[in-house]
């Protein structure tokens, strides 16, 4: 960002920008993560990154951009600039094994998993 930000709008929109194109990196090269993680620089240079590890693999932006939001949201606060914000997916697999059983699928769509192939 070119400008320190500490509009909470315009942050959140930027992450799901950014959870938008990890997703789309992902499917192109055709993985899946299971860790979520955002790094963070405040105005006066402190930079620091957060993360949470999935309990399945995904590549859907949708999935990716909800947790880095929500990682945000921990941080932000009255006068809390920030100078950067990044997205990243870690612990990287080429293949996943989608369940069995459409119990599980039903399981897995009711706790807001999705899963792209």
């Amino acid at each position: 960002m070119p400008e320190d930000v500490s509009d909470e709008g315009v942050l959140l929109g930027k992450t799901r920008e950014l959870a938008a194109g990890v997703g789309i990196r992902l499917k192109e090269q055709g993985l899946m993560g299971r860790t979520v993680s955002i790094k963070l620089r405040l105005a006066d240079f402190r930079t620091f990154t957060r993360q949470t590890t999935l309990r399945t693999p995904t590549n859907d932006e949708s999935d990716i951009a909800g947790v880095a939001e929500s990682l945000l949201k921990r941080d932000l606060g009255p006068g809390k600039e920030f100078r950067l914000v990044g997205v990243g997916v870690s612990n990287l697999a080429d293949s996943f094994q989608l369940p069995l059983f459409p119990l599980e699928e039903e399981k897995w769509a009711a706790s807001g998993v999705h899963v792209s192939a």
